[in-house]
């Protein structure tokens, strides 16, 4: 009697109750598909005639988050099972573990970069950074991002970290981070000034230095919170949370660019913005992490987002391990995937400028130009000014003509279009307004470098 081929059976040994979670499990799902078959087996469904780990249940291949100690790191590297590893903690980065372990890993610090560019490329002046209240790795490594690419442009944050104790303090300058930094009676210490001697403002409060996140990391590579107790009611926590949060919000200069840790953190400071009595975008910018949908667009303003190319890591991680599993050389047995871009929403709109003639012409561009032609003269009007001064303070401001403003606003809802949607080149032109194919064709070319075709076949699947 002939045998049964052999099934690959593949270990998801990570969470699937987030958007980015699960856009990561379809990308591995998707490959599984076209180069297996695979079964894929989630931690929650091991049979009864799987042992207390993975690799005691013929398990031939194992996909795991990095989030584990040195202790488990050990277990996988000993087990004899296939293992690729995503978004290793630099605790296990550090000790060497995984030069022998593929792995690859979102760029948290690339991510925080991007966040810093994003608003400096619209202006801001004013930022601060909103933690995660578990302190994860990933948290420290895009503050770390975001607090660097502020500091070569010569600027600085005040910054949030939320505590999971209720009654601590909660709100820590990046200079002070450290377990063991002294607080003040109310928990809000003022953040360090990024210039030696500079005077403390009224209310006490400074924007952070640029140094990196010093917390400390435990061996598993989450950062232990500094006053964290087992069994706190959460209960407790959230309201004693936002009003800290809250107090902090108010104690900003207007106005203010908000980065926050992930996309929850952001709806929480849209919440606390609200109590506080700040008005979204024009007095507190809001920008999250992850671009999940649902989330993102439940808010009010809804919230914009940094797309970290979930689906691309499930992909590349799919690859790898299909590869170990056959005994092929992975070229590259390390990746770092860079952040795919920042999906505008109506939280960190244009209008949050310190020049209302500029800020009133963004207002007007945004909220006319993805749906049809915007003449320079027409903004002009809008803005109450003259054409030669919109002109003229548009490029003292931002570096670009108003002419060449309506131009990206126009090709950023095509982008949008081409990723979310499934409508045909000819009806995106019907509905952005543009005279033709051609036309489009090449504004999109000069804008992005690549193809409206190519545009929708790299980035349709990181919008899953």
């Amino acid at each position: 009697m002939m045998r049964p081929p052999q099934t690959t059976r593949v270990m998801i040994n990570f969470g699937l109750t987030r958007r980015s979670e699960q856009a990561t499990f379809r990308a591995i799902l998707d490959y599984a598909r076209t180069h297996g078959p695979w079964q894929c087996l989630s931690t929650e469904d091991r049979s009864l005639n799987m042992g207390p780990e993975p690799w005691d249940g013929g398990v031939t291949g194992i996909i795991a988050s990095g989030g584990f100690s040195e202790e488990r790191g050990m277990q996988y590297a000993r087990s004899g099972v296939p293992v690729v590893i995503i978004d290793p903690a630099p605790a296990l980065l550090d000790s060497g573990l995984l030069k022998s372990m593929p792995f690859v890993h979102r760029d948290s610090r690339a991510i925080g970069a991007m966040a810093a560019r994003h608003y400096l490329e619209r202006g801001y002046r004013n930022f601060a950074w909103v933690g995660e209240p578990t302190r994860w790795y990933w948290s420290a490594e895009r503050r770390a991002g975001y607090e660097e690419a502020l500091a070569e442009a010569g600027f600085s944050c005040h910054v949030f970290e939320p505590a999971d104790e209720p009654g601590s303090a909660g709100i820590l300058p990046a200079a002070s981070s450290r377990a063991g930094s002294p607080r003040s009676q109310e928990g809000i210490l003022p953040a360090a000034s990024s210039r030696a001697g500079s005077p403390r403002s009224q209310d006490g409060i400074l924007p952070a230095a640029s140094s990196r996140a010093g917390s400390p990391r435990s061996q598993d590579g989450i950062l232990p919170a500094a006053s964290s107790r087992a069994g706190s009611p959460r209960s407790q926590e959230v309201p004693e949370s936002m009003a800290r949060l809250t107090r902090f919000l108010r104690s900003l200069p207007v106005p203010t660019a908000v980065f926050a840790a992930n996309d929850e953190q952001g709806r929480r400071v849209l919440n606390a913005s609200t109590e506080a009595g700040l008005r979204v975008p024009e007095q507190i910018a809001v920008l999250g992490v992850d671009d999940d949908i649902l989330l993102c667009e439940s808010t009010v303003p809804a919230l914009s987002s940094i797309r970290k190319g979930d689906y691309r890591c499930g992909q590349i991680a799919a690859a790898m391990l299909d590869a170990v599993m056959h005994g092929r050389d992975i070229p590259e047995p390390h990746v770092a995937i860079a952040p795919i871009g920042v999906v505008m929403r109506g939280s960190t709109g244009y209008d949050a400028m310190s020049d209302a003639t500029v800020a009133r012409a963004l207002t007007y561009i945004r909220t006319h130009a993805a749906t049809g032609p915007v003449a320079v003269d027409e903004v002009a009007a809008a803005s109450k000014c003259s054409r030669r001064y919109l002109e003229r303070t548009f490029r003292a401001k931002l570096g670009r003509s108003v002419h060449e403003e309506i131009a990206l606003a126009r090709i950023e809802r095509v982008k949008r279009l081409l990723e979310t949607d499934s409508a045909s080149i000819g009806e995106i032109i019907g509905i952005t307004g543009f005279s033709g194919e051609k036309h489009l064709s090449i504004l999109f070319r000069r804008i992005t470098g690549t193809t409206m075709t190519d545009w929708r076949r790299a980035h349709r699947d990181q919008a899953k």
